[in-house]
Order: C-alpha cells, then sequence, then structure tokens
C-alpha cells in the first residue's frame, strides 16, 4: 500500500497548461451554453464509514472510517465552434485506525470539441484517475491497492450530404496497480466506420477496431485484439435512447499461459425519461475486463469504492441506474450491478452491488449528499468478501 503507482504529472501539469492557455486567449466575446460563469472552484469535506477495509473473508472484516478533504475546480468555455472544458478533483483520505490505507485520490478530465465551418468535426479528450480498488487473485483471495489509469481519445467525424459518416479514431490507454505491478498494462487502438442516419431516429453503424497491448508480467505479454462492430442507436425523441453493439471479438497473447479469446462481444443499453423528475438507464455488456474497467473509468458505474475494477477474462455486467428528483433542491438516486464472468482458463467470479442516495443543493454554491451502498463478490462460488459503505460529503463551489 506504501508503494506509489507511477504517475504522468506532467501530462496532467501540461493539460492545465494548454486549459488555461486557451482561456486565457478566448476572445472577450466567447460565450457559454448558459448565462453562469464558464469556471468553478471549491472544496469538499467528506465522512465514510467502511466495513471491510481490507476485502477480507466473512467472520474476518475490519471496519473502520476515514475523512476524506480536498479541492475541486473546472472550466467549461465555447468560442465560436469550438468548446474547450476541463475538471479537477482532488481528495487526501485518512483512515482513524488503519494508516496504511491512507492515500490521496484524484480524478481530471480534460478536452475538446472542435469543428469546421463544413463537415469535418472531432473531439480530444483526456482522463486520469489514482484511487484505492480491489482485485482478485488467481487463487481465489482478494487484495486493495492503489490503481493509477490514464486514457487519451482521438476522433473526428466527416459528415456527407448523404446523411453518411465517416469516423477515424485513437485511443491510448495506460493502468498501473501499486502492489502488484505485473498488472501494469499499456495499449493502444485505432478505429475507422462509418454510421448512415436511417431517417429522422435510427442510425446504424459498422467499423473496425485493431488493438495492441502490453501487459507488464516476467516475461512481457504481448497482446493483440481486432473487433469488428455493428452499432444500432434509436432515439424515439427526447424520452428514451436505445444503443446497441454487437461485436466479433478475437484477442491473442505472446504469454503461453494466457488464453487467446474469439467471442462474440457487446452491448445494449435504454435510456429513459418518462416526466422530467424521474429517469434511468438501463444496461447490459459483454466484454473482456480490461475494457470494462476503462469504460467505467470513463464514464463511472456508481460503485462504492471508486472505479470498478473487472478482473474477468470475459464478463457479462448488467446495470440499472435512476434519479428522481424529489424537488427542486433534492433528489435520489439508486443503482444495481451484478457482474459474472471468468478468472484465466478456469475458475469464475460473480460480483454483485447496490446502492442508494440523495443530493440536497440549498444554493448554486453549497451541495451535500449522502449514501449507503453493499456490495458482495464470490471467487468459484464461495464468497470473498461483503462490504456496506455510507458515507456524507458536502462541497461549496465558486462560479
Amino acid at each position: 500500500m506504501n508503494r506509489t503507482p507511477r504517475i504522468d504529472r506532467g501530462a496532467i501539469f501540461r493539460l492545465a497548461i494548454s486549459i488555461g492557455c486557451l482561456a486565457v486567449v478566448t476572445p472577450a466575446g466567447a460565450q457559454t451554453t448558459t448565462d453562469a460563469s464558464p469556471y468553478y472552484i471549491g472544496a469538499s469535506l467528506g465522512y465514510t464509514h467502511d466495513s471491510n477495509v481490507n476485502r477480507t473473508r466473512p467472520g474476518s472484516e475490519v471496519a473502520d472510517s476515514y475523512l476524506s478533504y480536498g479541492v475541486l475546480g473546472g472550466v467549461n468555455l465555447r468560442f465560436g465552434r469550438q468548446r474547450v472544458f476541463a475538471d479537477v478533483d482532488a481528495q487526501v483520505n485518512r483512515y482513524q485506525e488503519i494508516s496504511g490505507l491512507n492515500n490521496k485520490s484524484y480524478a481530471v478530465t480534460g478536452g475538446l470539441d472542435w469543428e469546421t465551418i463544413e463537415t469535418l468535426s472531432g473531439t480530444l479528450r483526456y482522463i486520469a484517475r489514482n484511487n484505492l480498488a480491489t482485485f482478485s487473485t488467481g487463487a481465489g483471495g482478494i487484495f486493495v491497492s492503489d490503481q493509477q489509469s490514464q486514457q487519451f481519445a482521438a476522433t473526428a467525424r466527416y459528415g456527407l450530404p448523404s446523411q453518411v459518416t465517416l469516423d477515424i479514431g485513437y485511443d491510448h490507454r495506460l493502468l498501473e496497480v501499486a502492489s502488484a505491478s505485473d498488472r501494469d498494462f499499456t495499449q493502444d487502438t485505432v478505429s475507422a466506420g462509418v454510421r448512415w442516419a436511417v431517417g429522422g431516429k435510427l442510425t446504424l453503424g459498422a467499423g473496425v477496431r485493431a488493438s495492441r497491448g502490453e501487459q507488464q508480467t516476467v516475461p512481457v505479454d504481448e497482446t493483440r485484439r481486432r473487433d469488428i462492430d455493428l452499432t444500432a442507436t434509436y432515439a424515439t425523441g427526447s424520452f428514451s435512447t436505445f444503443n446497441a453493439r454487437l461485436s466479433a471479438t478475437k484477442e491473442t497473447h505472446s504469454l503461453a499461459t494466457a488464453t487467446d479469446i474469439s467471442e462474440t462481444t457487446g452491448a445494449l443499453s435504454w435510456s429513459y425519461r418518462p416526466t422530467g423528475r424521474f429517469s434511468f438507464n438501463l444496461s447490459a455488456t459483454r466484454d473482456t475486463g480490461r475494457e470494462s474497467t476503462f469504460s467505467t473509468a470513463t464514464a463511472g458505474d456508481g460503485s462504492t469504492d471508486g472505479v470498478a475494477v473487472d478482473s474477468t477474462r470475459l464478463g457479462t455486467t448488467f446495470a440499472l441506474d435512476g434519479q428522481y428528483e424529489l424537488t427542486g433542491k433534492i433528489s435520489l438516486n439508486g443503482n444495481l450491478r451484478q457482474r459474472k464472468g471468468t478468472l484465466g482458463s478456469s475458475g469464475s467470479e460473480t460480483f454483485r452491488g447496490y446502492g442508494v442516495g440523495f443530493s440536497y443543493l440549498p444554493t448554486r454554491s453549497v451541495a451535500l449528499r449522502c449514501s449507503v451502498g453493499r456490495e458482495d463478490r464470490s471467487i468459484g462460488g464461495t464468497t470473498a468478501y461483503e462490504v456496506t459503505i455510507t458515507g456524507c460529503t458536502g462541497e461549496l463551489t465558486f462560479r
């Protein structure tokens, strides 16, 4: 736990400088999408109780509470057809009893949405996170460690007059685990595809992805992955949207003990907002653990311990998220998760989690959020750990 993962602070610093420079050179007439200030800065203070901090088997749990305090800030500027944005949240987490778990966590997101006068547009994204995460071992055990993930993505789109769009993309990923360097992983992916708008509601797509990566085992495991994707989006209006992806996936490894994959993967989701106050999202995903972990890091899954690490070779995840705005200042939320998958060439893992919470925003500058979540994880049919996490966080921001 005391070992610190290699953190590309230079990349984070360069991102901050670039965003700052863009903000400085933004013309005086630059406008945001609303009348609100495009900048914000603030501080947060939270208290959390964890019933099983070491993620041990039932009967050997050790509970502890920790205090989290930190800073947050961001910018969201639009100038002409371009938009630059960034959000930073850095926390210091101090446990009352087990000082070995003390850590510093952060989440940095930044990027640029750009568009030309004609039909060419694209995005640049950079995401960096550091947090405690839970990992499965091949022997059926569990350990907790600092995890750092970084992701840089660039996409470009060219729209043709016939409602056909051409897409290309590049994605670089980095995953580092402080207590298990043999799990450190890098991957580069290039993609290309085409989308066709069929009428006003349905969009169909087809594309290919090619990935090459390295896991720092001894010897190094070189991985190659190929995907052929078929996608569809059906939007019935502002109330309901369906997204689907079906992929033929093939992944090979240079390490003889690693298992190659030749499977059908994919994802299906439904976003529904029947009223102005109530909304939910239902999704199902079948993919490798690495893909699921990075998707979680990008989108967030509401898990109780930060970015949910998926250790499975190939797994299926079902998720449900809902939110209800009780009043203009109070909202309720809930989530459910279940994941089942294989570990290596044998064995299986099952993860279940659920949580509820509420948010109270009495003013634009003050926010209070509380939640309670429950997780249980089993490996090979035997319970690996069970945990309940309860906490509240207050934020004060200036815009």
